[in-house]
């Protein structure tokens, strides 16, 4: 086993590099992730100043003032998802294409050794199914991840500013879910590769039958390609 297979993490450094010619949709597209999730984060505070002093009190002024700011922060949620999938959206298409051209001034780089060693449809699936779990990940996983994250982050420091004893109580939980992950990531990244080596079988399969179909039907071999 390679030590690419032993270590399955990319350095993010090298990451990092390897996005940068394509950093300005990406930076564009985490602004929109950063200005709807700071409206999502605000809302509840202006609704709860509409209470509080609004309605408590009877003070219409306020009221007025908060379903204002209310349809501004409604306003940035939408307007920052907008940005986010279609800048997202450019990002990934971007650089995805990059990365198959390359792949495949690789793949016409290697010597023939290589495809001699080399089951066919493990090349097929690592330029087809791999790439397609990494468009996967660029247009929405990543995202997710950032719009979770700084919600996760924004939500704790309105939360200690609201109540600290309660959110210390809140927080108890996170490491048990931090031990959850832990047990859980190899697991899942172990059933990960058993599904792509299967998946590499079947096309090498599949493209060694078609492109032997004369032989198999000469043969009348039909049957056991099924």
């Amino acid at each position: 086993m390679s030590d690419e297979a032993r270590n399955p993490r990319v350095p993010l450094p090298r990451l990092l590099a390897d996005f940068r010619p394509f950093l300005r949709p990406g930076l564009i597209a985490l602004g929109g992730v950063i200005v709807g999730v700071v409206s999502q984060v605000l809302m509840p505070l202006v609704v709860s100043v509409a209470v509080n002093r609004g309605m408590v009190e009877h003070s219409t002024g306020m009221v007025a003032w908060c379903v204002a700011a209310g349809l501004v922060l409604v306003g940035g949620v939408v307007a920052g998802s907008y940005v986010e999938l279609r800048w997202m959206g450019r990002f990934g298409e971007r650089y995805l294409a990059d990365l198959r051209g390359r792949l495949l001034a690789h793949l016409h780089a290697l010597d023939l050794d290589y495809f001699s060693r080399e089951p066919s449809g493990r090349v097929v699936a690592r330029l087809t199914s791999d790439v397609e779990g990494l468009q996967e990940f660029l247009q929405q996983g990543l995202s997710l991840l950032l719009r979770g994250g700084l919600l996760l982050v924004l939500t704790i420091v309105v939360m200690f500013t609201q109540s600290w004893q309660l959110t210390l109580a809140t927080l108890a939980i996170l490491p048990v879910l931090a031990v959850a992950g832990r047990w859980y990531r190899p697991r899942a990244y172990d059933v990960s590769m058993g599904y792509r080596e299967s998946m590499a079988e079947l096309l090498n399969h599949v493209n060694e039958a078609l492109v032997g179909m004369r032989v198999v039907q000469a043969y009348g071999n039909e049957a056991p390609q099924r």
